[in-house]
């Protein structure tokens, strides 16, 4: 699929949409999630770590965008919010990435 697509299920309440996600650093360092899709009905969204940002905070959410980030060694910092210079997390390894 192609950043935009979107493949609706016959007969199911379901679709399969593709979009970009991105993670960056920030105010104060935090990190924030950016998720955009087809620039019609899905712009741009973010959700952030920081419980005290006026962008979207949802724990759950930002965990499990991260966890996608990491499996596809697409998360550019460490564990202690500093960027990394290459070095891969080593989770691709045990996933079944393409």
């Amino acid at each position: 699929m192609k950043p935009g697509q979107v493949r609706a299920y016959k007969g199911e309440r379901a679709l399969v949409a593709s979009f970009g996600i991105w993670a960056s650093r920030g105010r104060g360092g935090w990190h924030t999630i950016h998720m955009t899709g087809d620039n019609r009905s899905f712009k741009h969204i973010a959700v952030t770590d920081n419980p005290r940002s006026t962008t979207m905070y949802n724990k759950a959410l930002f965990r499990d965008l991260k966890q996608l980030l990491v499996a596809y060694d697409k998360w550019p910092f460490d564990d202690e919010k500093v960027e990394k210079e290459g070095l891969s997390l080593g989770i691709q390894g045990r996933l079944s990435v393409p």
